[in-house]
Order: structure tokens, then C-alpha cells, then sequence
């Protein structure tokens, strides 16, 4: 992966090691670099991705975090989004047809 400086993407990059960081306004051989970087670390970036994703992104690891396993300021945060994304089941299924 690679990211542009200041944004979430970049910042999880630089945590994980799962690709390069450039510069907001890269140039051209920033960028080269980067790509060229990121092409002969294919096969240990992919593995370093996909541990990434296992840990942050994945249902499991979405429902461990909302279940109390994270620091108190991020339970506070984790329990505004479940309330948020709590849907009913009438908002996704279609009406019983009648019999």
C-alpha cells in the first residue's frame, strides 16, 4: 500500500509497516520510489497487510472492541457507533406477504 502523509491511510501504514508514506504533494520520483519500494516487498507487505486487517477491519475484531476490550475512552467511542449502526429488522427485510 501506498499512502499520502496526513491521513488515517498513512497513519496505519506507518503503524503496521504495511507499505510506504509519501509526502502530501509527492513528486514524481517520490512516488517512483515508493512504488518500486512497495513492488520488491510484495509477498512481505501482502503478509504484513493482511495481519493488519485480521486485527483492525475484520467483524471479530470489530465485535471485540465493542465488547470492553479497549481502553476506557475508546469504549465510550465503540458504544456511540453500535448505537448508531443498530438497525431493525424491518428497516432490511421486505414485508410478509400475506397469506
Amino acid at each position: 500500500m501506498i499512502a499520502f502523509a496526513g491521513n488515517g491511510s498513512a497513519d496505519d501504514v506507518a503503524t503496521t509497516g504495511s507499505g510506504a508514506v509519501v509526502p502530501a504533494a509527492a513528486s514524481t520520483a517520490e512516488l517512483t520510489a515508493a512504488v518500486d519500494e512497495v513492488a520488491g516487498a510484495r509477498a512481505a507487505l501482502s503478509v504484513t497487510c493482511r495481519a493488519a486487517y485480521e486485527e483492525r477491519f475484520t467483524a471479530a475484531a470489530w465485535v471485540e472492541r465493542g465488547c470492553g476490550r479497549l481502553p476506557r475512552g475508546d469504549r465510550r467511542a465503540a458504544a456511540e457507533t453500535r448505537a448508531r449502526s443498530v438497525v431493525s429488522t424491518a428497516d432490511v427485510l421486505p414485508p410478509a406477504e400475506a397469506s
